[in-house]
């Protein structure tokens, strides 16, 4: 496992609890997940009013290419990325920013070497107010769900909603 102190100061741990060498994130890290048994992981971060970016590690915690901007879109706040590892291997990230009402809730996948399987999609289809605080989960038929708040979707002040998509991102 993968341990991100202050600052983006991590650290690789096997199985055992041995650690390798420190490292530094060249970005603010906000999330990191596997990208399968013994591949290495992905990092993503950014945010507030930056890109979103990530990162991609071999197992040893050595960078393997250079930072991949996540977000097309570069008006308005990008915040709150997260990720998720697809069965093969390839890897989604989704994220909060600036929509046509407030803030809506973006995503892109990803190959597992980094390149791009998709453009960047509005994963809400309901853009009245806010859509916020997204989670991501792959799933073993290739695709995944992602779930997030929308504010006054369900008739009521804060939902819980959420979409499933395949792995290029079509719901």
């Amino acid at each position: 496992f993968v341990a991100i102190g202050p600052g983006g100061l991590a650290k690789v741990f096997d199985g055992l609890g041995n650690s390798g060498s420190e490292f530094s994130i060249p970005f603010n890290p906000q999330a990191v997940h596997a990208l399968g048994e013994g591949s290495g992981f992905v990092v993503v971060g950014g945010g507030g009013s930056d890109d979103i970016f990530a990162q991609i590690y071999n197992a040893q915690g050595e960078q393997q290419g250079s930072n991949i901007r996540v977000n097309q879109s570069l008006e308005g706040s990008q915040s709150a990325p997260e990720v998720a590892t697809l069965e093969d291997g390839g890897f989604v990230v989704t994220w909060q920013a600036d929509d046509s009402s407030s803030s809506g809730v973006y995503g892109r996948v990803f190959n597992n070497d980094g390149t791009a399987r998709s453009d960047e999609f509005q994963l809400n289809t309901f853009e009245n107010s806010n859509q916020f605080q997204n989670d991501i989960v792959g799933l073993a038929d290739g695709g995944f769900v992602s779930v997030w708040t929308s504010f006054g979707q369900d008739g009521d002040a804060f939902g819980i909603v959420g979409r499933k998509f395949d792995d290029f991102g079509n719901a």
